[in-house]
């Protein structure tokens, strides 16, 4: 049984994407140095991700996503150019439909349209909803502005 681990915050956000696109193992990639680093395995339930003491922090952003798909494509280019602003607080947790241990996730959640985004408070609770679908720059960096 092969896992594959998220290595979080943002700062190694553009490299985690770029890597799951490409077919990367991902439980190879490095921390940065100087970085806090929050590494779970993919078939962790949001809760146990939550009780890391550096996710206690900030909130996190969870990213639904087809890799497959133009629409989550869009999306997903749209995180990471805003992965500096992103990562001031929250963490990112892509979740895949190609991925069969995020399809719980899928159901936990109700998504039903990709690209979706919810925004969680650093103790799991929902904070922000976002529309399925894609949303730009500014709609992402105005709910978290708004989401204190």
């Amino acid at each position: 049984m092969t896992t594959r681990q998220f290595i979080l915050p943002l700062q190694l956000c553009v490299c985690l994407l770029v890597m799951m696109l490409s077919g990367h193992e991902l439980a190879a990639l490095e921390p940065c140095k100087n970085t806090q680093t929050v590494t779970f395995q993919a078939d962790q339930p949001i809760e146990a991700v939550f009780a890391s003491t550096a996710v206690q922090q900030k909130g996190m952003l969870l990213l639904f996503i087809n890799p497959n798909g133009a629409p989550c494509q869009m999306q997903m280019k749209i995180i990471i150019e805003n992965a500096e602003e992103i990562e001031k607080r929250y963490f990112i947790r892509p979740i895949q439909t190609t991925e069969p241990k995020d399809r719980t996730f899928f159901y936990q959640f109700g998504i039903r349209s990709l690209p979706a985004i919810i925004l969680l408070k650093a103790n799991g609770e929902i904070l922000h909803r976002f529309p399925p679908g894609i949303q730009t720059k500014q709609q992402i960096l105005d709910a978290m502005r708004l989401m204190k």
